[in-house]
């Protein structure tokens, strides 16, 4: 449960990114009741994120050690690293020993994801578990016809 029950500490999920992905990502799991915590690169943003979420997520500088330091106390981590025309960084999740109970980064999979133990997968086959670990990497939602676009293809073209 992301926001918690009665008695019990709400899920901590971890956003890498502060661009819009990576702020609807921040929330929609703050609105669920999870503590959220966004890590960016740039200062201006995250004064930026602070006002827009009013205390409801947190925001950190991201560094190596902040990234290792978030991942290690979270529940679940959000991959929303974009770099327009670049490959996301890529984060060495083995190496950090992430213990969490999933990853997702369907923002990133396009450009290789940010984890090292990322790969792209269809919603035919969605998840996949590395070392104990549950990878979400649908590739961008935004980038599959709709249901209702290909209707409209269909009949007006």
């Amino acid at each position: 449960m992301i926001g918690g029950v009665p008695g019990a500490q709400p899920s901590r999920i971890v956003v890498i990114g502060g661009g819009v992905a990576g702020t609807h990502a921040a929330r929609m799991a703050a609105g669920l009741g999870a503590e959220v915590t966004i890590l960016d690169r740039s200062i201006p943003r995250l004064r930026e994120l602070d006002e827009l979420f009013e205390g409801r997520a947190r925001t950190r500088f991201s560094t190596i050690d902040a990234v290792e330091e978030e991942v290690f106390a979270a529940d679940a981590v959000v991959g929303a690293v974009l770099i327009p025309g670049e490959c996301a960084e890529t984060y060495q999740s083995r190496h950090v020993g992430l213990d969490v109970q999933g990853v997702g980064n369907p923002f990133t999979i396009d450009q290789g994801g940010c984890f090292e133990t990322s790969r792209p997968t269809t919603h035919a086959n969605p998840t996949y578990e590395v070392d104990g670990v549950i990878h979400y990497c649908v590739q961008y939602a935004g980038s599959c016809p709709t249901h209702l676009e290909s209707g409209a293809e269909q009949r007006y073209s």
